[in-house]
């Protein structure tokens, strides 16, 4: 039964006690606005709720024993004309030698315009941290993936040790590449003026023949899309030169000098960020996979590269390496010169084996 506001007031005026109808009626009206409030709010947050990110990005973590691999991706949707970027991370122990995956694991579906070799650190964990990010440019719109990809490290142990191998392999991630959105296509310079139709017709046109008219015209669009982007992409690489591995390497150098970490009686950290600079610079330079490597496994790939090397240089950087794992695996102190000529054999390794002859005749 309902009853108007009306009659309420009207039961109130008869009643013998109208003060205890009034105090029902202001209750029911509290409870009735409640509710109405509680479900706006609900509304309110599955509204909140459905909005999501159009872009998707993509952050996954995984762990085995003390390696701690981390794998991001900026966004998992986007059209064919738009990149991502795709970022990976390793961190061990000091004592540990860490894999990253090779250049093209679990990215082969897409081209790679840009990667970024990052010189591995020493974080506020007393852990190393190794990095690498690409920038991904995918081909066709369909679906796509980052395949799974392997990370290894392995704790140093003496010669007559077995070393322990941790190993992480990641997940597949689903990318979702379309065509460009209908703007993109009304920006083209397209000449859409019908040509010219004879005035007489021996036979109308048949199906058939407006069909293959229609692929073909499709295909010509797609083309001329593809190759106004691949133009594009060219100007932008042409005009963006890459930076010559000696100068990066030695503006590393300038930056560990300014940190000024002998002074601060960080001795360690200063030779795990030279060896770093290094071996970073030997990949960069030589296309030989030196940061990830212990010392013996790389003298020893290094033995077998054939030219890339002379002996002197070779010579040179075996001394270089071998005490600088003194310093940071066998707690061995180094005096004030030790320290400047392992920068002065660091710093002449680089500028004899620039790849600018003019770098190497003005070190």
């Amino acid at each position: 039964m309902t009853i108007s506001a009306a009659q309420c007031l009207t039961l109130c005026c008869r009643s013998r006690r109208p003060w205890r109808l009034l105090a029902i009626l202001a209750a029911l009206l509290f409870v009735i606005s409640g509710c109405r409030r509680d479900g706006a709010g609900q509304g309110e947050a599955s509204d909140s709720a459905s909005v999501e990110d159009p872009a998707r990005p993509v952050a996954r973590e995984f762990e085995d024993g003390p390696l701690q691999v981390r794998l991001s991706l900026d966004r998992s949707r986007l059209d064919i004309t738009e990149t991502i970027t795709l970022r990976l991370e390793a961190e061990a122990p000091e004592d540990y030698a860490v894999e990253l995956p090779k250049f093209d694991e679990g990215t082969e579906q897409f081209m790679k315009p840009d990667v970024r070799f990052e010189t591995p650190r020493l974080t506020e964990r007393n852990t190393m941290l190794y990095a690498r990010e690409y920038v991904l440019d995918p081909i066709i719109a369909a679906e796509h993936a980052i395949k799974p990809m392997t990370f290894q490290a392995m704790a140093k142990a003496a010669a007559d040790e077995q070393a322990k191998v941790y190993t992480v392999e990641t997940e597949e991630i689903p990318v979702e590449v379309t065509m460009p959105p209908e703007e993109v296509w009304q920006e083209l310079d397209i000449d859409e003026a019908p040509a010219l139709v004879p005035a007489e017709r021996l036979a109308p046109p048949s199906r058939v023949s407006r069909w293959w008219w229609g692929v073909i015209a499709t295909v010509v669009v797609v083309a001329f899309g593809a190759f106004v982007l691949w133009r594009r992409r060219q100007r932008q690489a042409e005009e963006t030169p890459p930076i010559p591995a000696h100068v990066l390497a030695l503006a590393a150098l300038r930056e560990l000098i300014a940190e000024d970490l002998i002074g601060r009686g960080e001795r360690k950290a200063f030779y795990n960020r030279i060896s770093a600079i290094l071996r970073v610079y030997i990949e960069n330079r030589f296309q030989l996979r030196a940061p990830e490597q212990t010392t013996e496994e790389f003298l020893d790939g290094l033995s077998h590269s054939g030219d890339a090397l002379v002996k002197a240089h070779q010579d040179l950087l075996a001394d270089f390496l071998q005490h600088c794992d003194l310093v940071k695996f066998a707690a061995y102190h180094p005096e004030d010169k030790e320290v400047q000529a392992t920068f002065d054999a660091c710093k002449k390794f680089i500028v004899e084996t620039a790849s600018d002859p003019d770098e190497r005749a003005t070190p």
